[in-house]
């Protein structure tokens, strides 16, 4: 393999894997574990993170995306607070 294939596969799987990491940490996920899931099955990875949904920075409990909008937990209360 040439020097500058693998070096244009390596950015493209660092950039899926970031960009997969930040969405997951945006929805208080873990962002490294999602990171390098992402840089490996990029489109999988994507469609799966678009489905879960967000997680109460407190408590770790699933929101809707009302709630999470809304910035209220059902078990915690505020998340503001």
């Amino acid at each position: 393999m040439e020097p500058g294939i693998f070096v244009f596969y390596l950015f493209g799987w660092l950039v899926s894997g970031l960009l997969i990491g930040l969405l997951a940490a945006r929805k208080n996920r873990n962002g490294l574990l999602w990171g390098i899931i992402g840089g490996l099955f990029l489109l999988p990875g994507l469609i799966v993170l678009m489905f879960l949904p967000f997680l109460c920075p407190k408590c770790h409990m699933s929101l809707s995306n009302k709630q999470w909008r809304d910035r209220t937990c059902p078990s915690c209360g505020n998340l503001l607070e």
